[in-house]
């Protein structure tokens, strides 16, 4: 039998879903974000809830390592608000 294969998605806010069922932080359907787990896969292990991979240039569909940064929700706040308030300057 031919295993069977799945589309990525894209979220409501604009993330890739991709279908891995085994990951830990997979929603319903099997699904969890590209992002992280490309992250994960650069630092050897599974993100803890607490952190956050930020998109630097704030396209949420380029998930190259390059353009990820590892941070916590605090500090992540802080530079989203700065983007905010800076843009309404």
């Amino acid at each position: 039998m031919e295993k069977a294969t799945y589309p990525n998605l894209t979220h409501a806010a604009g993330y890739i879903l991709i279908y891995r069922p085994e990951h830990p932080a997979a929603n319903c359907h099997g699904y969890v974000l590209e992002h992280r787990c490309v992250m994960e896969t650069e630092i050897g292990r599974v993100l803890q809830r607490n952190e956050i991979v930020h998109h630097i240039n704030g396209d949420k569909k380029d998930n190259r390592i390059e353009n990820l940064s590892l941070m916590d929700w605090h500090t992540h706040g802080s530079i989203e608000s700065k983007k905010y308030w800076d843009a309404r300057i």
